[in-house]
């Protein structure tokens, strides 16, 4: 072989060496991209809904119970010292008067009284029954 004919065949190998690696970035690129967008499709999709808990205990649900009423109880409590002290402001020494206010406090006392009980009361109620 000649010196031209090796020099034509080693720019033609050269030349398709350039084609090959614009297609191999050409196709890289396509491929890096696919990959990305299908890992943030992935990414942005929805969590699967999460397992139902559990029920609750029977002592779960009886402890709820029991906040539930100590705080009615002490929410009645707070509104029977309220109405006892407007109606001792408002009595004015009429006996009638007094007489209520002294009604809605014994009745403040003794929602005061449940409430501090209540816990006493579930735990007697669950030693009863078993639980």
């Amino acid at each position: 072989m000649t010196a031209p004919r090796l020099q034509a065949m080693a720019r033609r190998a050269f030349s398709l060496g350039r084609r090959l690696a614009g297609h191999r970035l050409v196709v890289l690129t396509v491929l890096v991209t696919v990959i990305v967008l299908v890992g943030a499709g992935v990414a942005l999709a929805d969590p699967p809904p999460p397992a139902a808990p559990p029920p609750p205990s029977l002592d779960t649900v009886l402890t709820n119970i029991r906040n539930w009423v100590m705080g009615i109880l002490g929410a009645y409590a707070g509104v029977c010292f309220t109405l006892a002290g407007l109606r001792y402001l408002a009595a004015n020494s009429d006996p009638g008067e007094l007489a209520k206010a002294k009604d809605s406090f014994q009745n403040g006392l003794k929602g005061v009284g449940l409430a501090v009980l209540a816990p006493t009361i579930v735990e007697v109620l669950k030693s009863i029954f078993g639980f």
